[in-house]
């Protein structure tokens, strides 16, 4: 009987991603979150509640989900003598977006990272969010490598992405089979191009890294000419044989501007 209770909470653990942090990783989460406190936080994924408790220090209310009930209930005992925090019991992302400036914290499951991310971006009130994904996926939203993805590029004109900090898979319970990142997105105050030209500039991104050849230059030139083309790539210091990557997202702007004036 204990080996299958141990079975199913073993399943639940892998299927939710289920690697909480330790002590030592909580210190380091909250070294990357700042001093800055807000009125609203809200975490993905509260676990037994050890960050929860945390993060009632950071905020006016902390607005707690979790999936997994047992998790939850432990969280909700955590948590209990801290009147600004709440936990629900339930999934992140069927939730509504809060109707006021937030931030977004939490240590992320790995295997929704992607979908929790999108959720961020298209929440209109979101402020910042300070997450912990795999370290490979930090790294590649935030062009540590000298490289930027599709999705970087993309939102490079409203959010800022940077890698804040890493986490060491020996800091979780269970030990995952890499290391993390806290990686921070913060919403722009103001968009760097204007609202009427987002979706021209998303459509000329999807071009950029859709096309054949691996450079820049040649996955635009089906719609530009030549000449239109170097004049822009030249005032944006990109050389014509640039791999699509390689091309810093302020340098795409630039790129953009002059290519859809």
């Amino acid at each position: 009987m204990a080996n299958m209770a141990y079975s199913a909470k073993d399943r639940r653990r892998r299927q939710l991603s289920q690697n909480l942090l330790t002590s030592s990783g909580v210190k380091k989460y909250l070294g990357a979150l700042g001093t800055n406190t807000c009125d609203l936080l809200v975490e993905v994924g509260a676990g037994r509640g050890t960050l929860t408790a945390e993060l009632a220090n950071f905020a006016d209310n902390v607005d707690a989900f979790e999936l997994d009930p047992e998790f939850a209930k432990a969280a909700s005992k955590a948590t209990s003598q801290l009147p600004n925090v709440q936990v629900h019991l339930g999934d992140f992302l069927g939730s509504s977006v809060p109707a006021t400036p937030f931030t977004l914290a939490g240590n992320l499951p790995f295997s929704r990272t992607n979908e929790i991310m999108r959720w961020a971006l298209a929440a209109r009130t979101l402020e910042r969010a300070v997450v912990i994904t795999q370290l490979e996926f930090a790294r590649k939203r935030a062009g540590d490598y000298g490289r930027w993805s599709l999705a970087t590029v993309q939102s490079w004109p409203t959010h800022d992405w940077r890698l804040v900090g890493k986490i060491s898979r020996h800091d979780f319970r269970p030990v995952p089979k890499v290391d993390a990142g806290i990686l921070e997105l913060t919403a722009r105050p103001s968009p760097l191009i204007v609202h009427s030209a987002m979706n021209h500039y998303k459509d000329l991104v999807a071009l950029g890294f859709g096309g054949r050849g691996g450079s820049l230059f040649r996955s635009l030139r089906p719609r530009y000419s030549h000449r239109t083309l170097l004049r822009a790539f030249s005032r944006a210091e990109v050389p014509e044989k640039t791999v699509v990557a390689f091309v810093h997202p302020d340098q795409w702007l630039q790129i953009f501007n002059q290519l859809e004036p």
